[in-house]
């Protein structure tokens, strides 16, 4: 394991240096005496997938999710958790949001934490702003081929927080924004997203019947009269 690693995150890491029969052993999350983690290799649509994690020391590090243990009886005794495993062989247990950090880091390629807590800052800010003005939110039909980077393109939203919005929609209750990333591809059947209610430049998000029409024209003066 490499010194001075450790993740910001907070993830449980089981050093590389312990045997393989340790590392199963090896359950920060649980109590001394209870029974194993039901790991599981297949199952879930987060396995063999990438997650980024953000260093205390600046390193930046990239992992593979290779297996994961669903929530228990009790969610919050027995939370449900993916493993990871390190380029250097070093390994964490991840929770559910911090899979959905490291995905949407590795996706967009964020270089540190400070690029996903600005995403979270505009996500609250937002939102106080839908708690107080009513502002609807938006959905959007992609078609064959549509990916969410030209639909944050087409409504001239934020990218990454149209990504965090569907990737965390139900928590998860739909397979396909599991695994949503900023370049997939509509199948034929094309799919539903979640659209931030502001753009941009602080405007409110058209509802897609608006978007492309030409702004009205001004009513007719009526005719001077003669006098």
């Amino acid at each position: 394991g490499r010194d001075g690693g450790d993740v910001v995150a907070g993830g449980r890491r089981i050093r590389a240096e312990t045997s393989s029969a340790e590392k199963e052993k090896a359950v920060p999350w649980k109590s001394k005496g209870e029974k194993p983690v039901p790991w599981k290799t297949k199952g879930h649509p987060w396995m063999k997938h990438t997650v980024r994690r953000f260093c205390r020391d600046g390193q930046v590090i990239d992992a593979k999710i290779t297996k994961w243990a669903p929530e228990g009886r009790d969610p919050e005794e027995e939370p449900a958790r993916w493993h990871i495993t390190h380029p250097d062989g070093d390994e964490e247990d991840l929770d559910w949001e911090e899979v959905v950090d490291g995905l949407l880091s590795f996706d967009l390629k964020m270089q540190s934490e400070s690029e996903l807590d600005a995403v979270y800052e505009l996500q609250q800010e937002q939102q106080r702003r839908t708690d107080a003005d009513g502002t609807p939110s938006v959905t959007h039909k992609c078609r064959e081929n549509t990916t969410p980077r030209q639909v944050a393109a087409l409504y001239e939203v934020s990218l990454p927080l149209l990504l965090l919005m569907n990737i965390t929609s139900d928590r998860g209750g739909c397979e396909a924004h599991l695994v949503l990333k900023a370049n997939s591809r509509a199948s034929k059947a094309g799919f539903w997203l979640l659209v931030p209610s502001y753009r941009l430049d602080g405007s409110a998000t058209a509802p897609p019947s608006d978007l492309g029409k030409p702004p009205p024209k001004p009513p007719l003066k009526p005719p001077r009269s003669e006098e």
